[in-house]
């Protein structure tokens, strides 16, 4: 991560070298005809979707959200260039698995033409529920705009939340009659399996 300051509204959550990394990492697979649809597996600590209330507004998130978030949230400019890359390329079948928010979600997004998921996993022990972020916190549904490079990408993100807390994820990918799918079973110390079959 770099640092900021009010100035530094390019500031990046990556370095150039593993951004550019990534990039032809997902270029690769994009063009491999064996690798095409397949999954596309980044693991990422902090979430890319769902993006945090303050950071979900029309005009940007305000400075200070910026510089109170570690994660994406913090460096929009970030998640712009990834999903904008994303969509540039129509890069199908990428899945975001994250996890430092102490919260269990799925969050499916279209971004331009293509689609997009991050699965969220609960903390494997959690016992202080101040700590642990809220649905509430989150903008769950809603519609944004991507710039980068300029060009400019609807992003249209839908989130569920499953009532784990201390837990884990078991993410499976499918393919079925051609088509390729990831199912997602979270389990809850407390809670019942909580079950998707998500088509990428």
């Amino acid at each position: 991560r770099m640092l900021r300051n009010p100035g530094a509204s390019q500031a990046r959550i990556m370095g150039a070298s593993q951004t550019s990394a990534l990039e032809k990492w997902l270029l690769q697979c994009h063009r491999s005809p064996e690798q095409t649809l397949r999954p596309k597996w980044i693991s990422s600590a902090s979430m890319v979707l769902p993006r945090r209330l303050g950071a979900s507004t029309s005009q940007g998130p305000h400075p200070e959200e910026c510089f109170s978030r570690d994660g994406w949230d913090g460096y929009p400019a970030s998640r712009a260039r990834l999903l904008g890359f994303i969509a540039h390329h129509r890069i199908q079948g990428v899945v975001f698995i994250s996890g430092d928010e102490h919260l269990a979600s799925v969050t499916q997004a279209t971004v331009g033409s293509v689609k997009v998921v991050n699965i969220h996993a609960p903390a494997l022990y959690a016992p202080f529920p101040f700590a642990n972020a809220k649905p509430a916190h989150f903008a769950a549904h809603e519609r944004f705009t991507v710039d980068n490079a300029g060009q400019h990408y609807d992003c249209e993100v839908h989130t569920e939340f499953a009532p784990a807390e201390d837990g884990f994820v078991v993410a499976t990918p499918l393919l079925e009659q051609g088509a390729w799918f990831v199912e997602v079973e979270i389990q809850g110390r407390q809670a019942k399996p909580w079950t998707r079959k998500i088509k990428l």
